[in-house]
């Protein structure tokens, strides 16, 4: 309950006090069941989140190296995680390409599974799509610079999207076993 002297203060009632996590993703990470050890997270929206938690930080030269940070978590634990760039690609094709028709995530989803797989990459985390005026163009710009397939067709470039994130999650995961332990 909110203490008497700070009710008093604030001119509020002795309400209810909830205590959460340090962060949005801290209280999505304490809320997961974890089944014994060696477990990570992701956490996927517009950016993404992926790491694992520990009794204390990991500040090692590797781990700045590879852009981990540690946050906190419930119970004195830390979350030691990297940011990814998530879905940010997706939001952004899908706004760009509204002024057209809007489409669904579903759509969009249902589209990208009929494509041709494993076609084209990026790296989500390129400084390219950080905020380009036309994030469909910068994907296909990334592709013909790294002497790929330009995926030329809305469904090619949300496949390419959604299989560069799961290769990128997957680069992470590896990392965070380096550093992590």
């Amino acid at each position: 309950r909110l203490r008497p002297a700070i009710a008093a203060e604030a001119g509020a009632p002795e309400i209810p006090v909830a205590a959460l996590a340090s962060h949005d993703t801290a209280s999505a990470v304490a809320a997961v069941p974890p089944r014994g050890e060696g477990w990570a997270y992701i956490s996927s929206g517009t950016w993404s989140l992926m790491g694992v938690e520990l009794a204390g930080p990991r500040i090692t030269p590797r781990a700045r190296a590879l852009n981990f940070t540690n946050e906190g978590g419930m119970a004195g634990r830390v979350r030691f995680l990297k940011n990814i760039a998530g879905l940010w690609l997706v939001q952004e094709c899908r706004r760009k390409w509204s002024a057209e028709g809007a489409l669904t995530y579903d759509e969009l989803a249902a589209m990208a599974e009929a494509a041709e797989p494993f076609r084209s990459f990026v790296d989500p985390d390129s400084p390219a799509f950080l905020n380009p005026p036309d994030m469909p163009a910068a994907i296909r710009e990334f592709c013909a610079a790294t002497g790929q397939p330009a995926p030329d067709t809305r469904p090619a470039i949300v496949r390419c999207i959604l299989e560069s994130l799961a290769l990128k999650y997957r680069a992470v995961l590896d990392e965070l076993r380096e550093v992590a332990g």
